[in-house]
C-alpha cells in the first residue's frame, strides 16, 4: 500500500510536470490562431479567383448563346421558316 509520503512525492512531480504542458499548450493554441488567419487568407483570395472565373464563364456563355440564337435565326430565313 502506497505511504502517504509516496503520494506526496507524486502529487509535487505532476503539479512539477504541469508548467510544461501548460506553456506548451499556450504554444499550439497561439501556433494554431496563426495557421487559422493564413489558412482564412488562402481561402478568401482562392474564392475570389474561382468567383472571378465562374463569372468570365458566364458571360462566355451568355455570348454564345446569343450567337447560336442569331444563327439560327439566320437559317430559318433561309430555310423559309423551316425549323432546323
Amino acid at each position: 500500500m502506497a505511504s502517504i509520503t509516496g503520494a506526496s512525492r507524486l502529487a509535487a512531480v505532476l503539479t512539477l510536470d504541469l508548467k510544461p504542458f501548460l506553456r506548451n499548450t499556450e504554444i499550439a493554441k497561439t501556433k494554431l490562431a496563426q495557421f487559422t488567419q493564413q489558412a482564412q487568407a488562402l481561402g478568401s483570395s482562392t474564392l475570389r479567383s474561382v468567383a472571378v472565373g465562374l463569372g468570365l464563364v458566364g458571360a462566355a456563355s451568355l455570348s454564345v448563346a446569343t450567337n447560336f440564337n442569331e444563327l439560327a435565326t439566320r437559317l430559318r430565313a433561309i430555310g423559309q421558316g423551316k425549323e432546323i
